[in-house]
């Protein structure tokens, strides 16, 4: 048995990193280690390995020039559309990954019998817990370059603040390069890059509100590279780890999406509370509103002297996270708190949640059923129940043209029966199928509201959709109107 290991995960192609061939023969005959091919470099040794002894080899090796980069072949080139991936060859179709094509071959003699050995390059560390870990070498790139952020809006009449990370995986100095911004293919704006500090180093860019203005949509993806040497680097690593599993990683083109238009909001302070991990708090926060996760201390502190409790009053909307009632046990507590904040002149806004393991068994101040109802059709028709309703015309005037562009669905787990007291904003359905009412239920609590929006927020306002965010904005402006 054998390997080939370095201490890096990662290598960048045409660089040198030092390996160690590990060998051990478990073989009753005699085994002997003919020659070693370094990818490309034969050393010779006709040595003879002991049995159950271990022999170790240092060498550098040279990565390829042309090596490249490591990622699931299915990855490795744009999809051919939402539903089929792009695969360079077909014979690797329903292999698991792709053979390794960094390997050293080892050549050995079993009596008179000669044998080839392929060791792929590998990377191996000792984990305290799960003891010698290895796993595979990662190609990167010399250079990675990301957006610091995933998202931005662009206010009106405001220039847009972008920023950008540069990672060098290189010992290489990168002494100036040119960083591009560009849209719809053609160079939007660009800046000279001197220097790069070090491993990371941070851009900071600010795109004209006269150049923004001159571009006419409400969604923009714009596309980052960086010129250095006469190489463009544009590529971006994302990492899938769990504990129990290898590493993956990908790239993906540097790219953000930005959303600019009519995007309004009349809110300045949001308590949130979190449930099955979501994108909307970064959202929030992006869009200049400041966001504070609530916990226990939130609800149980700054009690007055009469008994009541007035910290939660300094929110313009209280937000539950998705599946806040499958996730958060200690929402059984803090219901009626939420319910006095609403009742007192609060805006509570709750998304959607299931019915399975859930901690309340009655959410809302009124009655309401939640089924396994729902819009898979992203582009399904929408009509606006009561166009005048102040959630559809404040701060932003939400009309059908708020819901096209919506990405993978337009919700799920919609209320089948709710008490009188509420009043449904929509009616929306799948081909086929029959109309449904429950995607929003409003209702006015005492001096308050209540929403109970499953519309699939959390999958929109990460993908940019201006009208949902629009949509969304103005459920937290509710008792701003």
């Amino acid at each position: 048995m054998g390997e080939v290991v370095t201490n890096q995960a990662e290598a960048v192609a045409g660089e040198y990193y030092n390996f160690r061939l590990n060998l051990v023969s478990r073989a009753a005959n005699p085994v002997v280690l003919d020659h070693v091919k370094w990818l490309g470099q034969s050393e010779s040794f006709n040595r003879k390995l002991s049995k159950d002894s271990l022999i170790t080899i240092q060498h550098d090796i040279q990565i390829p020039a042309d090596a490249a980069l490591t990622e699931p072949y299915w990855l490795a080139k744009p999809a051919k559309n939402a539903a089929t991936f792009s695969v360079p060859d077909e014979t690797l179709v329903g292999l698991p990954e792709a053979e390794s094509p960094l390997n050293v071959l080892l050549g050995l003699k079993i009596g008179s019998e000669d044998f080839q050995v392929k060791l792929p390059l590998s990377f191996k560390k000792l984990d305290p817990v799960r003891g010698d870990v290895v796993e595979a070498l990662c190609i990167v790139p010399a250079l990675e370059l990301k957006f610091t952020q995933p998202l931005y809006v662009a206010k009106e009449n405001e220039d847009l603040h972008l920023s950008f990370n540069i990672k060098a995986n290189s010992n290489k100095k990168f002494n100036k390069g040119v960083l591009n911004l560009m849209y719809n293919g053609e160079r939007l704006s660009g800046t000279d890059v001197n220097s790069l500090n070090g491993k990371d180093t941070t851009i900071d860019y600010v795109i004209p509100k006269t150049k923004l203005a001159g571009i006419n949509s409400s969604r923009l993806q714009l596309d980052a590279n960086f010129v250095a040497d006469g190489v463009t680097y544009n590529k971006k690593q994302l990492l899938i780890q769990y504990p129990h599993l290898p590493s993956l990683q990908y790239f993906t083109p540097a790219t953000v999406t930005v959303m600019k238009g009519d995007i309004q909001t009349k809110v300045k302070k949001v308590g949130y509370i979190e449930g099955a991990g979501d994108f909307i708090p970064e959202f929030l926060r992006i869009a200049g509103i400041q966001v504070d996760v609530l916990k226990d201390e939130d609800f149980y502190g700054n009690i007055n002297e009469t008994g009541s409790q007035n910290k939660l009053s300094q929110y313009d909307a209280i937000v539950l996270g998705v599946r806040a009632n499958n996730t958060e046990k200690k929402l059984g507590r803090w219901m009626p708190f939420l319910w006095s904040y609403a009742k007192a002149g609060g805006n509570l806004v709750m998304q959607y949640n299931t019915n399975q393991d859930t901690t309340v068994d009655q959410l809302g101040m009124y009655n309401f059923s939640i089924a396994n109802k729902r819009v898979t059709e992203e582009n399904a028709a929408v009509k606006l129940l009561n166009p005048n309703h102040k959630l559809l015309n404040f701060p932003n005037k939400i009309t059908a043209d708020d819901f096209k562009g919506w990405v993978q669905e337009r919700g799920a787990y919609f209320p089948a029966q709710w008490d009188a007291a509420y009043e449904p904003l929509f009616e929306m359905h799948d081909t086929d199928e029959e109309p449904l009412l429950g995607s929003t239920l409003y209702a006015k609590y005492g001096k308050g509201n209540f929403i109970y929006t499953p519309l699939a927020f959390f999958r929109q306002l990460p993908a940019g959709n201006v009208g949902a965010a629009r949509l969304f904005l103005n459920f937290l402006s509710a008792q701003k109107n």
